[in-house]
């Protein structure tokens, strides 16, 4: 007698990952933790940052460049002795000032591939069963938020007073926006960055998905996501206190 196996279950289409991610990330985690693919993800990932950050370039361009001229000055103010001619190539962007609105998508990209590092890491000290292509998994997934991070970057430009486009940070829907960076520390603002809704939603999301993957209780999860949270804070808030602020 021949016995017919039951039908393999239907696979879910990626497409429905990049919109339950949004709805049901646990079942986003679960259904790709035996299968944890993270190449395709990630790549959407990079490719909707591009799209955002070169469509938006136009309205985004004065604020990223405020920043920069901020803290080019700070630098001319501290170094009195540079040539005129230093000073006038650092005042007009230099020849690399172009560049800037292809490098936010890589580094961004970038970026991910080191959280999900993190996340591995982080993982492992708390216990968790998390494989590194898994952590890479969760990383590329946790980002998606970000998308819509950039969509309300762009939004924010097209409704905030022009006085307040003066830093990349009130692009951002946390208490940053309301800080002024003339008179705010840049490494208190650095941090207040972090909180961000979308920065706070994609620290979620990772650890969640630490949870369905590794096999932790919810609060060695909480534990990994701060663990990461705070790993990624020391980045941009390091870097203000090295810099003098």
């Amino acid at each position: 007698m021949t016995v017919t196996p039951p039908p393999a279950p239907a696979t879910t289409p990626l497409w429905e990952d990049f919109l339950d991610i949004f709805i049901t990330p646990s079942a986003v985690f679960e259904r790709r933790k035996d299968d944890p693919a993270f190449f395709v993800p990630w790549i959407v990932f990079v490719v909707m940052i591009a799209v955002l950050v070169l469509g938006g370039w136009s309205l985004l361009e004065d604020v990223y460049r405020a920043d920069q001229m901020r803290g080019v000055e700070k630098y001319i103010a501290s170094h009195p002795d540079l040539p005129a001619n230093v000073v006038e190539q650092m005042r007009s962007g230099g020849p690399g000032a172009g560049f800037v609105k292809y490098i936010i998508p890589v580094a961004a990209g970038i970026v991910v591939l080191l959280v999900g590092l993190m996340t591995w890491v982080s993982g492992k000290i708390v216990g968790a069963k998390t494989q590194m292509g898994q952590a890479f998994m969760i990383a590329a997934y946790a980002f998606f938020p970000k998308i819509l991070g950039a969509v309300a970057s762009i939004v924010l430009v097209l409704v905030l007073p022009e006085t307040m486009l003066t830093t990349a940070s009130h692009l951002t829907l946390g208490p940053a926006i309301a800080l002024d960076p003339a008179t705010t520390s840049p490494a208190l603002l650095a941090f207040a960055t972090r909180l961000d809704v979308f920065t706070i939603w994609t620290t979620v999301l990772i650890a969640l998905g630490l949870k369905v993957t590794g096999g932790i209780d919810t609060q060695k999860a909480i534990i990994a996501g701060v663990v990461i949270w705070l790993i990624g804070a020391l980045v941009p808030v390091g870097g203000a206190l090295m810099a003098g602020g």
